[in-house]
């Protein structure tokens, strides 16, 4: 996926979560297309990989919702636009493969990103906090790591996370002071002074855990788009039981993501805002996300994206991770 700027407020991550600045920050076309492999829908297209940023920005732009993963009664959902019509579209078939390519970024092996989550504190300082990502897609296994490479004394936070099909996710982070390993799943969240983050959010809304339900055709301004309605798969333990996720129909470039709360409350939308091939692949570099409770708006931004760099396994282990931040730790009290 891809991402740049925001307005948030500032707050530092629970010492059981291992994160810093996160709170800090209220939650970030051109080139090749290839055919859909679902038969019989051979004229709907879609650019590579156009999502990889697009994922880790909703993954951290959720740091001041202060959202509840607590299951509620689905209610009458409200829309975070207003097309002017819906009408039938494509057959699920095809709503299952733009959202398969989406999660899966079409074949891709591996990616590392650096990214970057700029904004406004409370009193209008700026506030700036650069990660790494990398990920590893291995058959229905997903493998990510999260690491805090800025500002200085937030360096040693990182999280860890194991996706697999069908099953809640794995995720840890380590706490050096203690020499604790701290465990997690998607729906788990971390209070940010006040605010809190779910893991789903820091692993990029893990789209393979929902199932799409419905798929409209919606006429938005002069655009034609595509709204495919995704319901979270049982007993995958979401934080976002209901994503609505909104293609452009002409060439299935994601257009915007609109995410709602256990109480089918709409929380915040995602929107794309720039597009660029590298190695072949369409990757999202920038987007906007709002936080429909506070309206505030931040935009995440990739600063460089490599693929199919044949990642390590070792880097996705618990004893790397530790590793990774009792080293960290080491050089902040030298």
């Amino acid at each position: 996926m891809s991402a740049a700027l925001p307005v948030l407020r500032s707050a530092r991550l629970d010492a059981h979560c291992g994160f810093g600045h996160y709170a800090a920050l209220t939650r970030a076309s051109s080139g090749q297309t290839f055919k859909s492999r679902t038969k019989g829908q051979s004229k709907f297209r879609m650019p590579r990989n156009t999502i990889i940023v697009l994922l880790i920005a909703a993954a951290l732009s959720g740091a001041c919702t202060g959202h509840d993963a607590g299951p509620a009664p689905e209610a009458a959902s409200p829309a975070a636009s207003a097309p002017a019509a819906e009408t039938a579209a494509p057959p699920l078939a095809v709503a299952e493969g733009m959202i398969r390519r989406v999660a899966t970024q079409d074949g891709c092996r591996d990616f590392t990103a650096e990214m970057r989550l700029t904004g406004e504190a409370e009193d209008g300082r700026p506030v700036q906090l650069d990660f790494r990502v990398q990920r590893k897609y291995e058959g229905p296994q997903t493998s990510t790591l999260l690491v805090v490479t800025a500002p200085r004394e937030e360096t040693e936070k990182a999280l860890l996370a194991v996706e697999k099909q069908d099953q809640p996710t794995e995720a840890i982070s380590y706490l050096a002071g203690l020499r604790k390993i701290a465990r997690f799943k998607s729906n788990s969240t971390r209070d940010l002074r006040g605010a809190k983050i779910s893991v789903q959010e820091l692993l990029g809304l893990e789209l393979n855990k929902y199932t799409p339900a419905s798929t409209l055709r919606v006429i938005d301004g002069s655009d034609s788009l595509l709204r495919v309605s995704l319901r979270e798969k049982p007993d995958t333990e979401l934080a976002y039981p209901r994503i609505e996720a909104f293609f452009r129909e002409a060439n299935q470039q994601p257009v915007r993501f609109e995410l709602f709360d256990a109480q089918n409350k709409l929380a915040r939308v995602v929107r794309v805002e720039a597009v660029r091939p590298i190695q072949n692949y369409q990757t999202i570099t920038r987007v906007e996300i709002e936080d429909k409770n506070t309206s505030r708006k931040v935009r995440l931004e990739a600063l460089k994206v490599k693929y199919d760099q044949k990642l390590s396994d070792s880097l996705f282990t618990e004893a790397h991770l530790t590793r990774l931040i009792s080293e960290a730790s080491r050089r902040l009290i030298q």
